[in-house]
């Protein structure tokens, strides 16, 4: 070969080689979204949000051209398996709706991005729930951004409590033992409760504990759980059923068989979501709202939603802190959630504002997060089971709040 040819197969060659290194600096993403070329978010949502989560990915990049949102649907059965390992191997999306609660689990660990700056200008701190906002806090700092949070309220037959001579729903659990106890007969119980379901159960269980005056109390590696309060849960829920003015189906029911019994006239008032608000309408029940009642005013309801997370090891920050603002702001938030938002301001939208749906939203206001630690699937178990036995009359409370006790401080860390 003669030495032009050399020459010119040699430069061909280092052609080739820049091309392939510029191809590649703009294909695989720098800092920030590919800077040069196509900037790429991925987003992972539920498929429950997927006809919204297109219309605000079409909104965004239109406000934002050159950014484009690629949605991947998870489900609810594989969201929590698939969002841990991804975190954990570090090859995760930009963006995860996920649980709230389990928002602490990954935080713990290291692997979400610490979001707290991004809280200012048009999305202010003020303006979330201050329980929301807690339940995606840890030492001081926030590692998400709440958007849906619901918690339970009370749910009752205007007709029925008429019938016994009441013409206002219970504002304390003296008045609702009351009402609950008069329109007790021909058939009907006063209440019911979901307690043929572990997770239904424990829900329950926390709304009371809480009401009680408990909490989950961190103590070094463990978390604690007061005996006599826990006791004091069981016993306000277990004593329904054996003194007889909470249905004996509540042993057997989830919370689609509650709304059922209601539906059915079977009982007059029961702790549900505002989930439920729409089929009882649709069955032609005379239905009416109220908030969860405590010892003397509103009780206080665990609480849990979903919220915005951005892995820790994201190379692409500024893009992503642009879109969850984007979807953080209260017209798209209200637009997202099924429930209720995470936003004062959201919470304005007319869909919220109806007299059935307001004391729902309301009742945030009197919430605390859903207990996230690890090892709640541990104590869930454990909870389930003393619940149980304490309505079938077979143990005490104050033994079967003991057993919660211990089992909480052998299973749950901070």
């Amino acid at each position: 070969m003669s030495l032009r040819a050399k020459l010119i197969t040699g430069v061909a060659a280092i052609v080739v080689v820049i091309a392939a290194v510029v191809t590649f600096a703009v294909t695989s993403g720098g800092s920030d979204g590919d800077q040069g070329g196509a900037r790429t978010l991925t987003w992972w949502s539920p498929n429950w949000d997927k006809d919204e989560a297109a219309k605000l990915v079409a909104a965004f990049e239109q406000e934002n051209p050159g950014i484009t949102v690629t949605v991947v649907e998870t489900t609810w059965d594989t969201m929590a398996d698939k969002i841990r390992v991804a975190l954990e191997s570090g090859t995760g999306p930009d963006v995860i709706t996920e649980l709230t609660s389990r928002t602490g689990l990954y935080a713990g660990k290291g692997q979400l991005l610490d979001v707290s700056s991004w809280f200012t200008g048009d999305m202010a701190r003020d303006d979330f729930l201050p329980s929301a906002l807690d339940a995606v806090s840890l030492g001081g700092k926030t590692y998400g951004v709440p958007f849906r949070w619901d918690g339970s309220a009370l749910i009752y037959n205007k007709d029925m409590l008429a019938a016994a001579g009441f013409t206002a729903p219970p504002t304390t659990w003296a008045q609702f033992t009351t009402i609950a106890k008069a329109t007790t007969k021909n058939g009907v119980s006063g209440t019911a409760w979901p307690l043929g379901n572990d997770a239904n159960t424990v829900t329950r269980w926390i709304d009371q504990y809480f009401t009680d005056g408990g909490a989950f109390t961190v103590d070094g590696s463990t978390v604690k759980v007061d005996p006599g309060k826990a006791a004091d849960a069981l016993n306000l829920i277990g004593s329904s059923v054996t003194e007889g003015w909470a249905s004996k189906s509540s042993l057997e029911v989830d919370n689609t068989g509650l709304r059922d019994l209601f539906i059915n006239k079977k009982i007059a008032m029961y702790v549900g979501g505002a989930f439920d608000v729409t089929p009882i309408q649709q069955a032609g029940i005379n239905l009416g709202t109220a908030l969860y009642p405590g010892t003397d005013g509103p009780g206080t309801v665990s609480a849990d939603g979903f919220s915005f997370l951005v892995p820790a090891k994201t190379k692409k920050a500024d893009d992503t802190r642009k879109f969850v603002q984007f979807l953080a702001r209260p017209q798209n938030m209200a637009a997202l959630t099924q429930t209720f938002p995470a936003r004062t301001s959201a919470g304005t939208d007319t869909k919220f504002s109806t007299e059935l749906i307001k004391p729902f939203f309301d009742q945030l206001a009197h919430a605390r997060p859903n207990p996230g630690y690890t090892g709640m699937t541990d104590l869930t178990a454990t909870v389930y089971s003393a619940q149980q036995q304490v309505a079938l009359g077979r143990i005490g409370a104050a033994a079967a709040g003991q057993q919660i006790a211990d089992q909480a401080a052998k299973v749950l860390k901070p």
